[in-house]
């Protein structure tokens, strides 16, 4: 494997990675004009295999991700000013399990099960003081629900 390095016009290194037969192939780095990286991945045989984490300006972690095999598989989780504001499992590319989202206070907003990429089971919102304020049986993907989505938990 060959390591790489990019640079832009002025000189600043822009992204570091491996490429083997010619293909990317191990960790990549991309950076900002700063010299601050921006996000780093990995890889295999051209496709995403691993951990990916992007940085936001402030060198804050914005997301981290799992794939294997060019897709999405593990957990991805998604901060927004250093808080986490989403916990979404992937397989093979599809939401799968519970997913999480958040208020800025740090409580649970929305916690949805998905199978296949589908939304199924009951999905729960609540208030930034944690007390459900509705919920919506849903199966496959469609709403079981006669109401609107702001049906009453019972």
């Amino acid at each position: 494997m060959e390591v790489y390095q990019e640079y832009d016009a002025d000189g600043h290194l822009q992204a570091e990675y491996g490429l083997q037969d010619g293909q990317l192939d191990g960790e990549a780095t991309t950076y900002d004009q700063a010299g601050r990286i921006r996000g780093i991945a990995h890889f295999k045989s051209g496709q995403l295999d691993g951990d990916t984490i992007i940085y936001d300006d402030n060198g804050a972690v914005i997301q981290q991700a799992h794939y294997k095999n060019g897709q999405l598989d593990g957990e991805s989780l998604v901060y927004l000013e250093g808080q986490l504001r989403a916990r979404v499992r992937y397989r093979a590319g599809l939401q799968d399990d519970v997913m999480y989202l958040y208020h800025g206070n740090g409580q649970v907003s929305e916690q949805a099960s998905y199978q296949a990429g589908k939304r199924h089971g009951t999905t729960v919102w609540y208030d930034e003081r944690a007390q459900k304020v509705r919920q919506l049986p849903i199966v496959r993907g469609s709403s079981m629900a006669r109401c609107s989505p702001m049906a009453r938990p019972a």
